[in-house]
């Protein structure tokens, strides 16, 4: 009984101190920490009744002390163990047996800790009251944001894994699938981790967001998209070339690149070769202008050529212009060869080779153009996927919506999306505010009847200071600050014209 009361006070203290820990933060305790609590005093309580417990020879000390027979029963037991019986030993164990017999065992009484028993009692009314207790407001408010962020982290994981699988299925062109890093993304989303924890949850959003940040950032090629602003602008100038000029400027390029290639002479004779070669030769022109102007702005600003893919295209409509200069010129000497008789198939073959360059030329510059339009795709997807991840944290953080969340309401009818609504309160807190102060129901009214006497007296309604009063109210909403300057003066001729119309009926009611 001692061992388990010492166990269950020893085990209890322990517990309000715990408890205690959690209550002075604000938390309630957890449950956990009572069914600990029981497990290990009962394990206890019977470890130390196993350790502890007494003996035969703990029983005779302490009989021989509380009957006073000095050690009579311990000399016994010790006699009785051995073989040697005879002489005093045998007649001092008869003696104690005598006196043991005229003992009285029901005189020992167990002591009952009471302290202790009080100490126990008193303990298990706190572990009580302390199961009881309630999380703080600040914590519970707390609890719900741990679960929330754990909720929405949960959710945002899925559904950014879904949205990069989509962005997968959804890229049909060849070279935006190879511009894409699935791979190095889905490693980037596997990352994130279901956590409770708000600021680590907008860390590993943020960190994301950042990463395809980058990699959209480095698909831009600004070069490129620069010098073919300018060929677009330059192409501008020529009607022939309008509608390539306006593909590139609407940053078309892959459509672009395709009407570029339909430029390239393909007919036998050499006239019509040689028409088609100047719709070519023109646009090939201005481009290579442009491309020149590019690059000695590039060299002057940077003491050399930028090295990157803007360079590259420049130098490529610089070679094709320079190609068609002499695929012309040797068209030419064709076409006087064979009026003359002299054409031979030496002649046709060298102006075939170089008409093979040309097109070879501009298959590269349609791939360059074809590429540039592959990244510039990926690049919004991209980007729209980090946007889409900014708003995660917005989410995060409480300042927004989930963008995941479906649009409108949960029943039938027109749906409201706070996140696209563009209109803006009509009525604006300016300050100027005016408190109410009573009871409803008691002191004076706005308005109130008169009994006139008994005759020919009328009863009328005493109200034009109150009208006086409401017309300042009414003027004093026209010089609000938040009421836009280009209707203020709409609103109080408004205001003015009731007034004016109201001192007619008055004076005619006069």
């Amino acid at each position: 009984m001692n061992t388990g009361l010492w166990s269950l006070a020893v085990g209890q203290g322990v517990l309000v101190v715990i408890a205690l820990s959690y209550i002075l933060r604000g938390h309630s305790v957890p449950s956990y920490w009572y069914i600990a609590t029981v497990i290990s005093v009962a394990v206890a309580a019977l470890v130390f009744s196993l350790v502890r417990r007494l003996s035969h020879d703990d029983a005779a000390h302490f009989a021989d002390g509380f009957y006073e027979l000095e050690d009579s029963v311990i000399s016994a037991r010790e006699f009785a163990k051995s073989d040697q019986r005879d002489g005093f030993r045998k007649l001092d164990i008869s003696k104690t047996e005598r006196a043991l017999q005229e003992l009285e065992p029901g005189k020992i009484r167990y002591r009952y800790p009471r302290r202790l028993s009080f100490a126990c009692l008193l303990l298990l009314v706190l572990c009580t009251l302390s199961a009881f207790n309630k999380p703080s407001l600040a914590v519970q408010q707390k609890l719900a944001l741990e679960e929330q962020t754990l909720q929405l982290t949960e959710e945002f994981s899925e559904k950014i894994l879904e949205e990069l699988e989509a962005l997968e299925e959804g890229i049909d062109d060849p070279e935006e699938k190879e511009l894409l890093q699935a791979n190095e993304l889905r490693k980037w989303v596997d990352e994130l981790e279901e956590t409770k924890d708000q600021e680590e949850a907008m860390r590993q959003m943020a960190n994301l967001e950042k990463k395809i940040t980058r990699m959209a950032n480095r698909l831009a090629q600004k070069n490129m998209e620069q010098l073919l602003a300018k060929m677009a602008k330059e192409l501008n100038q020529e009607q022939a070339h309008k509608e390539l000029a306006k593909k590139l400027k609407q940053q078309k390029y892959k459509e672009a690149g395709q009407d570029l290639k339909q430029l390239e002479p393909k007919a036998k004779e050499l006239s019509e070769r040689k028409k088609e070669l100047a719709k070519l030769k023109s646009a090939a022109q201005r481009m290579a202008a442009a491309a020149r102007a590019a690059k000695a702005r590039a060299k002057g600003k940077n003491g050399g050529g930028d090295g990157g893919s803007g360079e590259e295209m420049a130098s490529l409509m610089e070679s094709i212009d320079s190609d068609v200069g002499d695929l012309e010129g040797e068209l030419d000497d064709l076409e006087r060869a064979s009026k003359k008789g002299k054409l031979t198939d030496a002649d046709l073959s060298n102006a075939e080779m170089m008409s093979a360059s040309i097109s070879e030329k501009l298959g590269e510059f349609d791939g360059k153009l074809s590429r540039l339009a592959a990244a510039k795709s990926l690049q919004k997807k991209l980007l729209a996927m980090s946007k889409t991840l900014g708003q995660c944290q917005g989410c995060l953080a409480g300042q927004s919506g989930s963008p995941f969340a479906a649009p409108g309401g949960k029943k039938p009818g027109v749906g409201t999306v706070e996140s696209r609504r563009q209109e803006q309160d009509a009525l604006v807190d300016n300050g100027q505010n005016a408190q109410l102060k009573g009871i409803k129901g008691q002191g004076p009214s706005l308005t109130r009847v008169e009994t006139a006497q008994d005759g020919t007296g009328v009863s009328h309604r005493r109200a034009e200071a109150k009208q006086r009063e409401f017309k300042r109210q009414y003027e004093s909403f026209v010089s609000r600050e938040d009421v836009p300057e280009d209707v203020r003066a709409a609103v109080r001729n408004y205001f003015t014209t009731i007034h004016e119309g109201e001192s007619v009926a008055t004076g005619g009611s006069e």
